[in-house]
This record gives structure tokens, sequence and C-alpha cells, in this order.
């Protein structure tokens, strides 16, 4: 790409920033080990685009100082990817962290 065109799509994006919207999530609840999160349209939006901000919104409104959040955090990525859709994304803290193959080949739940 050249550096004219780069600086016209820079320009272009700065002067039409996407919209801001909240909140992320419409509730989150934590039950023995488990944060059900039910994101927003919002939420769902930006977790596409902004994944860890998406999630930090989540662990805030259900579980602050949760453990394992490496396991929670590539559990609510999967879901993102793969099940979009759903109303609630169940992420569970009993769940071993895995690698991405392997979180996908077990339908995010490992």
């Amino acid at each position: 790409m050249t550096a004219g065109l780069f600086a016209t799509v820079a320009a272009l994006a700065l002067a039409h920033p996407a919209p801001a919207c909240r909140p992320f999530v419409d509730s989150a609840t934590w039950n023995a080990g488990r944060l059900s999160v039910a994101p927003s349209a919002c939420g769902r939006r930006v977790a596409e685009r902004r994944p860890r901000r998406a999630f930090r919104a989540a662990i805030a409104a259900g579980a602050q100082g949760a453990p394992n959040r490496r396991s929670l955090y590539r559990q609510f990525r999967c879901h993102v990817v793969f099940a979009p859709a759903k109303p609630r994304w169940n992420l569970e803290t009993w769940r071993p962290y895995v690698s991405w193959p392997q979180m996908i080949v077990t339908g995010c739940n490992p």
C-alpha cells in the first residue's frame, strides 16, 4: 500500500470513528465457578473487534477477581467466534486452558 493511500484510509477512519455503544453486557451472573454472560447487541459487536475489552466488561459485571482468567478468556473468544447468537455464554473456571485448536475441537468446552 502506498503512503498516500494509507494516509487517505487513516484520515477517513479518523473522520468517521465507529459509534460507541454501551453496555457490553446485559447481565452476568457468577455461580459455583461458572460465569454466565448475556452479552448485549453492542457487546457482541465489540467482542468481534475488541475481544479483550468486551471480556473485561463481562468479568467486571460478573466476577471480579475470577480464578483461571486465561481459560475464561479462551472460552469467551471461542463463544464469540463459534456461538455468537447464543443467548448466554457460560464460562467455567474448572475448564483447563488449552490450545486454540483443542478449544475448537471440543466445542469451546475442553
